[in-house]
């Protein structure tokens, strides 16, 4: 910075400094207000999901999905409900079957025995 030597260039330094200040106020603001949104628990929650999957998700990207995954994440979980007891049933059939298998080939693996 060179030195002022009259009112003019004092003048001139001012309103310099003042753009500058205005520059670097503006500048502070925008920092502020992308901090803020950045806190939006929404946009931690993003943040978070976006580094823990790898996959960068935006918050129109969510919003527009999330209805769809919701959906799918619950037809998933009653899926599972539905196959665990899918497979509950199947098991007392099979265990139903078996029992009535064995209960036909005692009743019939005797029969003979007794006859002779």
């Amino acid at each position: 910075m060179a030195e002022i030597s009259n009112i003019t260039e004092l003048r001139t330094e001012i309103a310099r400094l003042r753009d500058v200040a205005s520059e670097q106020e503006e500048l502070i603001r925008r920092d502020t207000a992308a901090i803020r949104e950045q806190m939006k628990p929404a946009n931690i929650l993003m943040n978070t999901l976006t580094s823990l999957t790898g996959i960068e998700l935006s918050k129109s990207m969510f919003v527009n999905n999330g209805f769809v995954f919701g959906l799918s994440l619950m037809l998933q979980r009653l899926l599972l409900k539905t196959e665990n007891q899918v497979a509950e049933q199947v098991h007392r059939w099979t265990e139903a079957l078996i029992g009535k298998i064995n209960d036909f080939i005692s009743r019939h693996a005797q029969a003979p025995k007794e006859k002779n």
